[in-house]
């Protein structure tokens, strides 16, 4: 994330900092019922698919923003996209599966699920 190394020249606050690392989670979190729900209208890859879209439009944005507020945006927008992309992804192993390897597709997706969020290097 652009925040960690620059937070300087975006002369951001501690409350702005705040506000970068809170806005991704907040729309994942507020957000939680809404992708299955969506799923099931237009289906589930469309909206896997759409997720993945927002998502990486979204890390372009806060690649290149030019201020901590923007930055906030491209970070909401983010948790957007990323809740489209999670709740699909789940969905489509769940019917891409079969009963007998389904358990073993959910644990590695809940395990990469767990890890990637640690590989942020910032």
């Amino acid at each position: 994330m652009s925040l960690c190394r620059n937070a300087g020249s975006f002369h951001a606050t501690v409350v702005d900092v705040q506000w970068v690392i809170e806005s991704y989670g907040l729309f994942l979190g507020a957000l939680i019922l809404v992708g299955g729900s969506l799923g099931d209208l237009f289906g589930r890859r469309l909206i896997f698919v759409t997720g993945v879209l927002i998502f990486a439009a979204a890390s372009l944005a806060c690649g290149i923003a030019p201020n901590v507020h923007q930055l906030i945006i491209a970070r909401s927008i983010q948790g957007v996209g990323r809740h489209c992309s999670c709740r699909g992804s789940l969905a489509i192993i769940t019917t891409s599966f079969d009963e007998k390897s389904r358990g073993h597709a959910i644990g590695t997706w809940s395990g990469f699920t767990a890890i990637t969020p640690q590989l942020d290097p910032c």
